[in-house]
């Protein structure tokens, strides 16, 4: 259960970067700041290599892949600076770190739980063929 609460705790920057894309859209700075914000907050609460990573390479290659796909004409944003708005590498970042966190929490659970629920519904495993077997 404690484990449930972890991963609903850090959903909480995922929603907020959802919810402020959403509401905020036509304003791209009062977005740009609202994610400055969750973002800082995110990589604060721990301090480190990994959380860097998890946030900086999805900004990057998520700006990327953004820029390419709408100079490309796949899609356009109502208030680009640059094709893209502002705001898009932090919600690639915050969203990537937020659900690396959720993962983190529920494979933690997983190692503490074992499966044996699960696998007493499993069937038996088939017998293993008999030495005699061949391919004739």
């Amino acid at each position: 259960m404690k484990s449930i609460h972890q991963a609903m705790v850090e959903l909480i920057p995922f929603a907020v970067v959802v919810a402020a894309i959403a509401a905020f859209w036509r304003s791209p700075a009062v977005v740009f700041v609202l994610l400055t914000s969750v973002a800082l907050f995110m990589l604060r609460r721990e301090r480190e290599l990994p959380d860097l990573l998890y946030f900086g390479l999805p900004a990057i290659l998520g700006t990327v892949g953004e820029l390419v796909a709408t100079a490309s004409g796949a899609w356009s944003y109502g208030k680009p600076f640059i094709l893209v708005p502002l705001w898009v590498p932090l919600a690639w970042g915050a969203g990537a770190l937020s659900m690396m966190r959720m993962i983190r929490v529920i494979l933690r659970a997983a190692a503490e739980q074992p499966l044996t629920t699960a696998r007493s519904s499993l069937p038996p495993p088939a017998p293993a063929p008999s030495a005699e077997y061949s391919r004739s």
